[in-house]
């Protein structure tokens, strides 16, 4: 990218006229049930409806082609339901892409001009589908597959309709899938078969899908579990296994892998670098310094040039490229707000010029054609959905695209404000607060405390930002002050504790509660009415907090948690789908044979006689068998104590609330749980 010199945009000029709303409600995308059809705020002085906090966005991940004339976004129209819609910048015309049915659309990439990557689902069917279209349509319907899983990993810059994808069968347990490279230019619908049926019956494998497949690539051999990254030029780069609960990394030269010598343990690969064969990498510290970010050699283990280091936090987010190039010019990463360092001169002045449009928000570059002219910006703050804008530097013009929930007034929602408390070891950690409006020392609001979800196997955890949160703001609405604490763990904070700590839920609670007394300190919430709930890692947590604390909460909400860790470990161990997790969690946490001390620490349901807080637990019936039992267990000790407690289970739910009317019911059913206890 050349060097760019200052420039004046003109924000008033409306690049796009949108006509997407006509187009949504000619398709017939729009409910009237729930009142969905209404896109406007409600009116002032009106309470408003929990609908309008959790209905989906209507306007999702916007990427421009890469001439920078059609940009093509996901769009709700305020219903289930993802379609994909592209809209042409010159015209203004807007149009949803035909051919493909009752099809939920899950993402989507440009392939060049004309071409689009999408993977979808099928209501009424299910299964996924991977497929080449149109940007007008013009695709025929085609069969989706049950129980395959479709990666697709980018295609070069020099034969875009080359694409590079991942397919895996998730009916065979011991599938490690295929890296295959497709033609995505037949005019017919590109589909790959990975049933069950299809991999163990190689013949028809090969029937079906040897006409789009123009090549395999060779994958590990070893390992229970296998990850895969390409180069950002639809090259494969590196694989990442796990083996006995351990990773190991290996590089991709284009005939062979190397396994690299270094120890995965020791730092995280976050993707491809520079150069070919480097990878950009965080060294784990755990000693009190912050862990550095640098460029290392994969085959070799060599570490290069330090490109981030930070003075409070580790690295915990993703790579900036030019779409064009390929090529990394900056990192973005969270701190209390997100943070970028730019390594190209032309983008950081842009991106300064960006954020000079829009004071006191946070601008990130979504999206940018390959001429680097036409940009695709999403704007937001603590009390605003995303907004999205198109900027385009030979207008030297920066209009409004789209907002995602047009519904909110901003105006209406609850300000953030965030500070920091200290754990037992005297390290601060951040912790966000938002207020209904009226909050003051002289008149407290009952607290809710809301410790976020997320304990994943392989580092990508959570966390709060100061940003819009859309539980947070729907209680703020309803009177409650809300506090989101990021307790031990939490991506950014690893260089303060011990490796160990990271894997120790029962610290965590401690974290929890030592940034609710916090908070308490400030006189703006009422200590006899405080309530604690989470979601996954929260619900755990939040159980954790009510028979530990059991002086501080008022009651409790668990929604789809794990609660007995012993539990969790002895179901994975026997569940051949789940060895991967089982091997990892061993690795890190040890077994609760050898370790049966820390496991009853860790597990909040061996106290439930400590409890005296009301609980109301939820869960999806159709989640997992080992999350159903955990809440039915769960209900059964609390019963057994005489605990007062309530639930609710969904219907056509696995873990968590997605769709719209029994994620209504559930929070529904909370508020008047908390209006109760509280």
């Amino acid at each position: 990218m050349k060097r760019l010199t200052p420039t004046r945009f003109d924000s008033s000029r409306r690049v796009m006229p949108w006509n997407l709303l006509f187009a949504l409600l000619s398709a017939g995308w729009v409910s009237g049930e729930m009142d969905l059809d209404r896109l406007a705020p409600i009116e002032a002085g009106q309470e408003i409806p929990a609908a309008d906090f959790f209905r989906p966005a209507m306007f999702v991940s916007p990427e421009v082609n890469p001439g920078g004339t059609h940009v093509a976004a996901l769009s709700s129209g305020g219903t289930e339901s993802l379609k994909l819609v592209v809209h042409e910048l010159e015209s203004g015309d807007s149009w949803l892409v035909e051919g493909l049915g009752n099809m939920d659309v899950e993402q989507f990439s440009w392939l060049d001009d004309d071409r689009l990557i999408l993977t979808a689902k099928h209501f009424a069917r299910g299964g996924r589908g991977l497929m080449a279209v149109n940007r007008k349509g013009r695709a025929r319907p085609y069969p989706i597959v049950q129980q395959a899983s479709f990666e697709p990993m980018g295609s070069p810059r020099e034969d875009r309709l080359r694409l590079l994808a991942m397919v895996r069968a998730s009916g065979v347990t011991d599938d490690r899938g295929e890296m295959v490279v497709l033609d995505t230019s037949l005019e017919t619908a590109i589909m790959i078969d990975a049933t069950a049926a299809s991999v163990e019956d190689g013949e028809r494998m090969e029937r079906q899908n040897r006409r789009a497949i123009k090549e395999q690539i060779t994958l590990l051999d070893m390992g229970v579990s296998q990850r895969y990254v390409s180069d950002g030029n639809g090259q494969l780069a590196y694989g990442i296994v796990t083996d006995a609960g351990r990773e190991y990394l290996h590089a991709w030269d284009g005939k062979k892998w190397t396994q690299s010598p270094v120890d995965l343990e020791a730092m995280t690969v976050h993707g491809p670098g520079v150069e070919p064969g480097q990878v950009v990498v965080s060294v784990h510290r755990y000693d009190g310094a912050v862990s550095p970010v640098h460029l290392m050699h994969a085959a070799t283990g060599e570490l290069g040039a330090e490109i981030l280091k930070d003075t409070s936090y580790d690295f915990d987010g993703w790579i900036i490229r030019d779409p064009g190039t390929r090529k990394m010019v900056g990192l973005r990463y969270n701190r209390t707000l997100p943070a970028f360092v730019w390594y190209d001169d032309g983008y950081k002045q842009l991106h300064t010029m960006f954020k000079q449009q829009f004071p006191r928000q946070v601008v990130d570059i979504v999206s940018v054609d390959d001429a680097t002219n036409v940009f695709v910006l999403a704007v937001h703050d603590d009390r605003s959905p995303v907004s999205y804008h198109i900027a385009n530097l030979e207008k030297r013009s920066v209009g409004p695209l789209k907002t995602s929930r047009p519904w909110l007034d901003s105006k209406r929602l609850s300000r953030v404000s965030m500070f920091k408390f200290k754990t037992a070891e005297g390290h601060k950690l951040d912790a966000f607060l938002t207020l209904p409006a009226g909050t003051s020392a002289d008149n407290p609001v009952p607290l809710v405390v809301l410790p976020h979800s997320g304990v994943s196997l392989w580092g990508n955890r959570p966390k709060d930002v100061h940003g819009y949160n859309e539980v947070a703001q729907f209680l703020a609405s309803r009177g409650y002050g809300v506090l989101q604490p990021n307790y031990r763990g939490t991506p950014g904070t690893n260089w303060m504790f011990p490796e160990a700590d990271q894997w120790d839920w029962s610290k965590m609670h401690d974290d929890v509660s030592r940034a609710t007394r916090a908070a308490l300190k400030t006189k703006l919430f009422d200590p006899a009415r405080v309530a604690i709930m989470g979601d996954g890692m929260g619900a755990y947590l939040a159980l954790s907090g009510g028979v530990h604390e059991a002086d501080l909460y008022s009651c409790v909400v668990g929604m789809n948690g794990f609660y007995d860790w012993g539990q969790v470990m002895r179901a994975l161990q026997y569940d051949i789908h789940s060895n991967a997790a089982y091997s990892r969690l061993d690795f890190k946490m040890g077994s609760e044979n050898d370790n049966e001390a820390k496991f009853r620490r860790m597990t909040p349901t061996n106290f439930i006689d400590q409890m005296r807080a009301p609980m109301l637990v939820t869960q999806g019936r159709d989640s997992p068998e080992l999350t159903r039992l955990e809440s039915r267990r769960l209900l059964g000790e609390l019963n057994k104590a005489g605990v007062k407690h309530d639930s609710i289970f969904t219907d056509r739910e696995g873990w968590g609330e997605f769709d719209l009317e029994n994620r209504l019911q559930v929070f529904e059913k909370i508020e008047a749980f908390l209006a109760d206890n509280m």
